[in-house]
């Protein structure tokens, strides 16, 4: 009788932590993303309006920002993670339902995503097409923490060189065929090679980063990327004005070092100041 009851409990113990976890856990998306979208992009809606002269237009853009449209890039995190979060509590971490939930994402976002299908989900509320997409690649970042250990008797100068060759000649194929692959929202010609692409750039610049000590200035930098997104959005759009004014060529790569200094200097000023 007492093993039972000490059974029942660990059980009831055990459901109770978990759904305290993933309460934690949707909280955190709650607090850190989607009130904050609701909040800056309502704040930034009227000087927004002024910059691209559609004053006589705030009550469509009010409705933009209602059915997740006035930021593809954050609406996309709040959906995925919010999936992720529910998939991870329903599956119980096991490795073989999380990698279903990957291929059914791809899948998906292959067949309603990609604007290029002929099932295509033209409403794309909340950007579902690419947070399928994104929970695809959460899948696969997942699924590597997991077998981190693993994985890594693996990475050899042998695999980098052998990614970085496959890398360069997908990327040659690409450029060749002149294949449009673009993201945000979904539009890829070729999806086979778009997803090959995806994963060698992740294998080939995990490898690679793998091998470098911690850089400060780039970590962080990641940590308040999500911050200089919201509090500096339109500091590249006011830079990105200024240098079209002075008739910037931006014909080369080496044309964006300038601005984008400036950018990363304002935004950290904006950040601090804010």
């Amino acid at each position: 009788m007492c093993l039972r009851f000490s059974s029942l409990f660990l059980a009831i113990y055990s459901k109770t932590a978990n759904l305290l976890i993933q309460k934690r856990k949707i909280i955190r998306v709650l607090r850190g993303l989607v009130i904050p979208y609701f909040i800056f992009t309502t704040l930034f809606i009227v000087p927004k309006a002024i910059i691209h002269h559609e004053l006589d237009n705030l009550t469509n853009m009010l409705i933009q920002i209602l059915i997740g449209q006035a930021s593809w890039f954050v609406a996309t995190l709040i959906i995925s993670e919010l999936l992720f979060i529910a998939t991870l509590s329903l599956t119980k971490c096991k490795t073989i339902l999380i990698s279903t939930f990957a291929i059914i994402c791809l899948l998906l976002s292959a067949g309603v995503g990609n604007s290029y299908s002929p099932f295509f989900n033209t409403h794309n509320y909340w950007h579902i097409n690419e947070s399928l997409l994104a929970c695809f690649l959460m899948s696969l970042g997942y699924l590597y923490h997991c077998h981190e250990s693993l994985i890594q008797r693996f990475n050899t100068p042998y695999t980098l060189f052998f990614l970085i060759l496959f890398l360069i000649l997908l990327k040659i194929m690409i450029w060749k065929q002149d294949l449009q692959m673009v993201l945000g929202p979904i539009m890829v010609e070729n999806f086979y090679l778009f997803v090959l692409d995806l994963v060698l750039s992740i294998g080939f610049l995990t490898s690679l980063f793998k091998r470098f000590p911690s850089i400060k200035i780039i970590e962080w930098t990641g940590s308040h990327s999500l911050v200089y997104y919201f509090i500096c959005g339109g500091v590249p759009l006011i830079i990105g004005i200024l240098f079209r004014h002075l008739g910037w060529p931006y014909q080369h790569y080496y044309d964006i070092i300038l601005p984008f200094i400036l950018v990363y200097i304002l935004s950290i000023v904006g950040y601090h100041f804010s």
